[in-house]
């Protein structure tokens, strides 16, 4: 019996020791952290998600946010405005208003691309984004709940650590010695050649030996690899890793949409595997592909079981305690291949970008350790680092580099140094006349200064190559700039002059400019890491997200009439306030089987009829009129309805019950455009506008046109002469 007492206890104290504890752990952060490589793609590609919708969006900005178009400012508020937020763009309803609104969203967006002051432009970035999709809500779709759901806690996530401005700094990552890098020989000086060689003349020496000395980066450098060749000590796979209740939350939000998706599609064509099939037979939403995959109805069965069972079993991937980070690779690879699938078939617009670029926060560290040490293979085959020696006097040479060193080139493909720490055999250079080609050293009669350089680069092989030619050489050693330095070598040399003439100058007025202001210099302010934020922002910050989890899983269970303990209505009304409000009903409980468009007829001044809608003649009123009247179906009908947002404004504005209101704007709207060119007997006198409909069946039939009139409008009254 004591035998049986000793084992439990030592049983116990295995699992409360040290080492469990911390394996548990680690095993939690993988399950519920991200990689901060990841969350910094992540931040990137919703910019740019925000700067693609307001380009978009920017192509009707006349017709749907001014107050000439479909929505001027009293049919939004006596309409379609919110209780709970204000949007800003409803401040001024005028062209140049809503232009200038856009193109300040635009750059803000940019700037969280970039992480400059990242926090403060997500916020701005998401609070703008919000106002637009608050003032014209009615064209918005499931993409944009998921966006802004997506840039909201974007807030809250460390997305500046990497690849940022905000993080930009000249520091060298320490060796193993805790020794800078900039205090490291890494060139025998014996060997170096004082010539300005091409790409090509380089290319001769790139099976040398040569040893690469370096370091593994720190948090503070914004590109950081896995240096398997730079550094023999075995990386930690969960030296970027990060846990929070932010990370923990993105993962609840997307995990809640398509598991919330899964339960909401309770149709018998989800259960019978037809749901797919009517799906891709929606006129508007129907590709190419779908259109040739429509015979094959196995295959469509298969897909629509696949769909459905995919978005109950993928997010368990996400946290898998086994194979941590294979699961969550699998489960974000798999997701990218569904909403591939979805676009590939049907038109959804922004949903599918966003979507499947918001599973790049999922990827895990060795993804990120894998693509930069092939990166690194092959553009430097060897060869030791770049030492590239920049120009402290020269914002443009510092400013360059920082660009360089934290977007484009890996920190295993160049150290860099102040040209004033280069070699003293190497104190003059000569003068650059070909920015590329070698220079012949018997014409060197001028020499200067280095510091009269803004850029110079010194290979493995003691190969020295200044101003553009050392940026051409460093743009060779970029996975992302490789293609330009290949493009560079073919341009014309008159060119290149040119261009080398263009940055000599700026270099020299940059120069000037820095050495009559007092401010100090951008080498004096960011020659160091940025220091951590502060820890009570820490906990701030896993505070409100804690309450913000317990929000999201509140509000989906809600949904479904499932309410969490201690749920009050209150929460409910702040999830609208933050705009978390959110339903994932997409194609349920079944897609519909109802194909519909519209027809508008209308008549001129001379009795003549005519058709507004058809050909793109809604879109181009002031130049296109069909004499064709009947009520056939568009063709081709995605282009006669317009973007996504068009397609919505017809389906949830124009065709929703009570919308009387916007169908009167409507009316308004067509008469002015198309009377503002047709004058006399063929201005347009009054039109009606029909909604058609047909029934798709199970065997590929289609019951017979059916039309409706939705709204008769009178453009003008017409003045009876006198006899």
């Amino acid at each position: 019996m004591g035998k049986l007492r000793f084992k439990r206890q030592d049983l116990w104290s295995t699992l409360t020791s040290k080492d469990t504890i911390r394996f548990l752990w680690q095993r939690f952060v993988m399950m519920a952290g991200m990689d901060l490589r990841s969350i910094a793609l992540f931040r990137f590609t919703m910019a740019c998600c925000v700067i693609g919708d307001n380009i978009e969006r920017m192509g009707d900005l006349f017709v749907l946010y001014t107050e000439e178009g479909l929505f001027p400012r009293s049919l939004i508020v006596s309409r379609y405005s919110s209780n709970y937020f204000f949007p800003i763009h409803i401040v001024n309803t005028s062209w140049t208003a809503q232009l200038i609104i856009f193109l300040i969203h635009t750059w803000i967006a940019f700037c969280m691309a970039i992480g400059f002051r990242t926090k403060l432009m997500t916020f701005l970035t998401w609070a703008l984004t919000i106002s637009l999709q608050s003032y014209v809500g009615v064209i918005g779709h499931g993409g944009d709940v998921y966006f802004r759901l997506m840039l909201f806690f974007c807030m809250f996530l460390p997305t500046a650590e990497f690849y940022s401005v905000d993080n930009w700094n000249f520091s060298q990552p320490k060796d193993s010695a805790g020794k800078d890098d900039d205090s490291v020989p890494l060139i025998d000086h014996e060997k170096i050649v004082d010539t300005n060689t091409s790409l090509d003349d380089s290319k001769k020496n790139d099976d040398a030996p040569i040893e690469i000395v370096g370091s593994m980066p720190d948090s503070s450098s914004s590109s950081p690899t896995s240096i398997a060749s730079v550094s023999k000590k075995p990386l930690d796979p969960n030296r970027y890793r990060f846990i929070s209740f932010a990370t923990m939350c993105v993962l609840l939000q997307m995990s809640c949409m398509y598991i919330a998706s899964f339960f909401h599609k309770s149709g018998e064509e989800w259960a019978n595997g037809e749901a797919t099939f009517y799906a891709i037979s929606l006129d508007y939403f129907q590709t190419p592909f779908a259109r040739w995959i429509l015979p094959f109805r196995t295959t469509l069965k298969l897909l629509t079981i696949a769909v459905a069972k995919w978005e109950l079993i993928g997010p368990l991937f996400w946290f898998s305690p086994v194979y941590t980070d294979y699961c969550r690779l699998l489960g974000a690879v798999g997701f990218m291949a569904l909403h591939a699938g979805f676009v590939s078939c049907l038109r959804l617009g922004l949903f599918f970008w966003v979507t499947f670029f918001a599973q790049t926060c999922n990827f895990p560290p060795f993804v990120w350790d894998y693509t930069f040490d092939f990166c690194e293979r092959k553009l430097m085959r060897g060869q030791r680092a770049v030492r590239v020696f920049y120009n402290t006097s020269s914002p443009l040479s510092q400013y360059l580099t920082l660009i360089m060193k934290t977007f484009f080139v890996l920190p295993s493909c160049a150290t860099y140094a102040p040209l004033d720490k280069m070699p003293e055999e190497q104190s003059m250079t000569t003068v650059s006349t070909t920015p590329f080609a070698s220079d012949d050293e018997s014409s060197h009669k001028h020499k200067r200064l280095l510091g009269d350089d803004w850029f110079v680069s010194i290979d493995g092989n003691g190969v020295r190559r200044r101003n553009l030619a050392a940026l051409n050489h460093l743009c060779s050693k970029s996975p992302l700039l490789f293609w330009l330095a290949w493009l560079c070598a073919k341009v014309p040399i008159g060119v290149t002059n040119v261009v080398s003439t263009i940055f000599q100058y700026c270099h020299s007025q940059s120069q000037a400019s820095q050495q009559q202001t007092k401010r100090p210099s951008i080498y004096v302010r960011r020659r160091g890491p940025r220091r951590p934020a502060h820890r009570i922002y820490s906990i701030y910050t896993n505070v409100v997200c804690a309450f913000l989890f317990y929000l999201v899983l509140g509000y989906n269970l809600n949904i479904f009439h499932h309410q969490i303990p201690g749920w009050h209505f209150r929460y409910q009304q702040l999830a609208f306030l933050i705009r978390f409000d959110q339903g994932w009903n997409m194609f349920s409980p079944a897609p519909p089987k109802s194909h519909w468009w519209h027809a508008i007829h209308g008549e001129l001044d001379d009795g003549t009829q005519v058709e507004l809608f058809k050909d793109n003649a809604f879109h181009e009123l002031a130049t296109r009129v069909n004499y064709k009247v009947d009520f056939e179906k568009p063709v081709p009908f995605d282009t006669t309805y317009g973007n996504h947002r068009w397609f919505k404004f017809w389906e949830n504005g124009y065709n929703a019950f009570g919308a009387d209101s916007l169908r009167l704007e409507t009316g308004r709207y067509v008469c002015r455009q198309f009377n503002s060119v047709n004058t006399g007997t063929k201005k347009l006198y009054r039109f009606t506008v029909f909604f058609v409909h047909e029934f798709m069946n199970l065997d590929g039939t289609v019951t017979p046109p059916a039309h409706q009139s939705l709204w008769n409008h009178l453009c003008y009254e017409r003045t009876e002469t006198k006899t």
